[in-house]
């Protein structure tokens, strides 16, 4: 019985509190519509259809149907991959801006565009990558023929039932003397294609380095590691020779972007590639 009661004491006693915080700290009353409406004229002037317009509510929709209403496309996350934004616009409730923004500049100082409702505005520094290979391989579609590589690795994704160097990783590879960090992509066995499905990307000049190991280079297997590149723009064989260093192409991409790697002979194949698009 004692029990009882005291379980009903505890759930009586954190209802009072939580009705206390809500007295204490009420949620905020929404914003008159014609608010969001002169932020939405503002913005309309302003960006462009290419521009990214970030709703800033900490996570509340208030407003995004408004904006919508007058041809604006609000959005409560950036879209992935984020490289695709070049110039962005953080409009809502909140003063200050949102986390994970570090890729952006601020240009000139935020606004306020109508009775609590901040406007700042952000662009992607000039030369900065679009798009980078290491920050999708976890979207990546791997595969040695028709086996999808999808075993867990702490750096990337492996093989499973093939031998263990069967993965494309992030790793620092020696490569020309230098150790570089890119992701390691080793040919399979029999001239098989080891291939790096990356699907959709931005358009641009796609910048890709890649070279085999300075271990490898010292081997007497010298068979060049060929590299395939395949966009909708076209496609593209290079490659990578004993010694030859980090070697650097670029070529414009777009639509879906695919890697094939493959060599005659698989044998002390240390391969990585970079590629971004800028």
């Amino acid at each position: 019985m004692s029990l009882w009661l005291n379980r009903c004491l505890t759930l009586g006693l954190a209802a009072v509190v939580v009705t206390g915080l809500q007295n204490v700290f009420p949620a905020p009353e929404a914003l008159p519509q014609g608010h969001w409406v002169k932020a939405g004229k503002v913005l309309s002037n302003r960006s462009s259809k290419k521009d990214t317009l970030l709703l800033n509510n900490g996570g509340s929709t208030e407003g995004i149907d408004i904006l919508r209403d007058q041809q604006l496309k609000p959005l409560l996350a950036l879209p992935e991959p984020r490289g695709r934004v070049q110039q962005l616009w953080v409009l809502g409730r909140r003063s200050h801006l949102p986390a994970g923004l570090n890729d952006f500049t601020a240009i000139g100082s935020s606004e306020t565009v109508a009775p609590g409702l901040t406007l700042f505005a952000l662009k992607r520094p000039g030369g900065t990558a679009l798009w980078r290979a290491t920050d999708m391989l976890e979207t990546a579609d791997i595969r040695v023929g028709k086996i999808r590589c999808e075993g867990r690795h702490a750096a990337g994704k492996r093989c499973s039932g093939l031998p263990d160097w069967m993965r494309v990783t992030r790793e620092e590879v020696t490569v020309g003397g230098q150790r570089r960090t890119c992701l390691w992509a080793h040919p399979p066995a029999n001239g098989a294609f080891l291939s790096v499905d990356f699907g959709a990307v931005p358009e641009g000049e796609l910048l890709i380095r890649h070279g085999l190991s300075d271990r490898a280079s010292e081997s007497e297997n010298n068979s060049p590691v060929e590299l395939r590149i395949l966009s909708d723009a076209g496609e593209r064989l290079l490659r990578a020779h004993n010694k030859a260093g980090f070697q650097s192409e670029r070529l414009e991409v777009r639509g879906r972007l695919k890697l094939k790697i493959r060599a005659k002979k698989d044998g002390m194949r240390h391969y990585c590639f970079k590629a971004e698009i800028r």
